[in-house]
């Protein structure tokens, strides 16, 4: 990042914060109601950041668009009582002092390359497996020693600026891996029991810095945690399904060849996978089918083109799973009648689609296209 963003970051949140102190009279009414006043305005005056963000060579993004506005927002926040706390600041010119000295510490932190942090969350109904995958995130699957209530875990890497955006990337990593075991048939996620609240903790670390270790495991990862089973494939060959110990050798290799490579494809099948998981676990029918169709849509369409999408992933689907003309043409049927569930849900808030219905949807339709498409990465 060059001197000009950092100086457009200074005279961001230094004008920022000046507004909050001419609205108020007192430090004391500052302190309490600038705090308020800076996240009622916050929305706006980030456009505006974002703008200045985006203008400079992708080679200087080191943080996304929600990291940024974390890092902005927890600034901000913790701002508020530096420059009007103890001791009370006797003139303006302190106030614009203390302003200028956290405008720098939040320019070096967006200029500096991400921390890496380490994450481990348990997982049950575990079998005699251990497992590593190569890639960015390093992701360990094994045995606790000693056990726990939870006989397993799923430990990784991620990067990060802050230990908030470690744990959102941690949890969203953790979800990620836990439906790509699903979409190749590794693993069951069945629906969460109605009125049960998981109580899962995400252990979170960086060496030597100090983060908050044990953290609650967001959902939906603390309900699939608790559903995760363990299973075989119900598409192993006649020859793996007698061979004990070598039975998922191919299951394995299929999943690593995602892990592996960090590319574009590799990345949209990871995060249509963790979509197609948000939806085995939403308690909301309707939420669930938008899930599902965000999770074929990233799958199968190109982004850059949103017209006809309807038409277009009902094609991709029907001509991806069948060969026969009069099971594409119940596909196709079958798609437009969800899709205009899915439409109704987004548009006024509730489906008219079964939970049988949805169940049959996403394990049918959205499983075998991300089966597929992982297949085809290990080639």
């Amino acid at each position: 990042m060059d001197q000009e963003l950092a100086e457009a970051l200074e005279d961001f949140i230094s004008a920022h914060i000046q507004s909050a102190v001419e609205q108020f009279p007192s430090v004391e009414k500052q302190l309490i109601d600038g705090s308020r006043y800076v996240l009622t305005g916050f929305d706006q005056d980030y456009e505006n950041l974002a703008a200045i963000w985006h203008k400079l060579p992708s080679p200087n993004h080191f943080i996304d668009d929600t990291e940024l506005l974390e890092l902005l927002s927890e600034s901000t926040l913790t701002s508020i009582p530096r420059i009007f706390g103890d001791p009370a600041p006797r003139s303006r010119a302190t106030v614009y002092r203390r302003i200028a000295d956290l405008a720098r510490e939040l320019a070096a932190t967006l200029t500096a390359p991400p921390e890496t942090f380490t994450f481990q969350v348990p997982l049950c109904r575990m079998p005699e497996i251990c497992l590593s995958l190569e890639g960015s995130h390093e992701l360990v699957v094994g045995k606790l020693d000693p056990p726990t209530p939870f006989p397993g875990h799923l430990s990784g890497k991620v990067q990060a600026k802050s230990w908030r955006s470690a744990y959102s990337r941690a949890n969203a990593c953790a979800v990620e891996f836990a439906g790509c075991l699903w979409a190749l048939g590794l693993a069951m996620i069945p629906p969460p029991l109605e009125g049960f609240t998981p109580s899962v903790l995400l252990r979170l670390q960086a060496r030597p810095k100090a983060v908050p270790e044990d953290l609650a495991v967001a959902e939906p990862l603390a309900s699939i945690i608790t559903a995760l089973r363990f299973c075989l494939p119900d598409d192993l060959t006649d020859l793996e399904k007698k061979d004990n110990e070598r039975a998922l050798d191919r299951k394995y290799r299929q999943l690593a060849s995602i892990y592996a490579k960090d590319g574009d494809r590799e990345r949209q099948v990871r995060n249509a996978s963790r979509l197609a998981a948000h939806a085995l676990v939403s308690s909301d029918t309707g939420m669930a089918l938008v899930y599902s169709f965000m999770s074929l849509e990233g799958l199968l369409l190109d982004r850059s083109d949103t017209q006809n999408v309807l038409a277009r992933l009902s094609e991709a689907l029907a001509y991806s799973l069948y060969t026969s003309d009069s099971d594409r043409r119940q596909l196709r049927k079958r798609i437009k009648k969800l899709y205009e569930s899915r439409s109704i849900y987004a548009h006024a808030g509730n489906a008219k689609v079964a939970r049988k219905d949805l169940w049959h949807w996403i394990h049918e339709v959205v499983q075998p296209s991300l089966r597929k498409e992982i297949e085809s990465l290990s080639c």
